[in-house]
């Protein structure tokens, strides 16, 4: 029996099911070769010629291309997103079976629709009339399920812009009294939010940025710095445990500086 005949309700039309079309009304050309049957050898040749090529197709509009990892022998491949209209228009015009078990359901569904076109005709004006009127609440009930469905959409990004601005706020807020502990956990919270998972890296450019934006160089400060400590009489130890961080934590205007990198790098990345 025909495939097309076994398919469970849906709001989708047999054609589409079998097709898989997406929630966004697009089917990929993949998926509509896959559907005809054919060699998956020829993919790429049929692809161009009958949607780059194809003079009654516009990119953007029927078709936009993408690159996927290939099935088919595991190489980079170029797919398309296809409009629904245009997927069905490929099908119609396809040789073998599958192309023409399109054909053949898209002509009952025109005959269909002609058959109810003329009975409608034949309804008498008081019919008519509420044919009209049932159209219209029909319509009206499909416009407000639309809206419904945008409104939902718009609470969800509320609601996540809401939560980041909660984010944000509990980053900028004012650091602890112990400044060295809050700069040591925002900034690795940062660095676990981050793509690069890197904390050396990131570290080290943030200082880098310091250096940027203050015209210090903070390696010659660590140096003077431990200098200073040699000649004062700290063991090796002690002038050893002295870092950048440390440069940065007594002059209050790096301090201040770097706090404000360190926000920043939170919010860039943990927001």
């Amino acid at each position: 029996m025909n495939q097309l005949t076994l398919l469970e309700s849906t709001t989708k039309t047999p054609i589409e099911v079998l097709l898989q079309i997406e929630d966004d009304n697009t089917v990929t050309a993949k998926r509509v070769y896959e559907f005809l049957e054919f060699n998956p050898a020829h993919y790429s040749r049929w692809c161009k010629s009958n949607i780059d090529e194809n003079e009654y197709a516009e990119e953007n509009i029927d078709y936009r291309a993408f690159t996927i990892n290939g099935e088919w022998g595991g190489q980079s491949t170029t797919d398309y997103k296809l409009s629904v209209p245009f997927a069905k228009k490929l099908c119609m015009k396809s040789g073998g079976i599958r192309g023409e078990e399109a054909r053949e359901y898209f002509v009952k569904v025109e005959e269909a629709h002609k058959n109810i076109a003329m009975n409608l005709s034949s309804l008498s004006p008081q019919m008519q009339m509420f044919k009209h009127m049932f159209d219209a609440v029909a319509s009206q009930e499909i416009k407000q399920a639309e809206m419904q469905k945008q409104l939902t959409a718009v609470i969800e990004k509320t609601e996540s812009a809401e939560a980041t601005i909660a984010n944000i706020k509990d980053i900028v807020k004012a650091e602890s009294d112990n400044w060295r502990e809050w700069a040591k956990t925002t900034f690795n919270k940062a660095v676990d939010n981050s793509p690069f998972k890197d904390y050396q890296f990131l570290r080290n450019e943030s200082y880098e940025t310091l250096e940027l934006r203050t015209g210090c160089n903070l390696r010659i400060r660590l140096k003077n710095k431990r200098r200073r400590l040699y000649d004062a009489g700290a063991t090796k130890t002690q002038i050893d445990k002295i870092t950048r961080i440390d440069i940065i934590e007594e002059d209050k205007k790096l301090k201040e500086i770097y706090t404000a990198i360190i926000k920043e790098y939170a919010i860039k990345y943990s927001a």
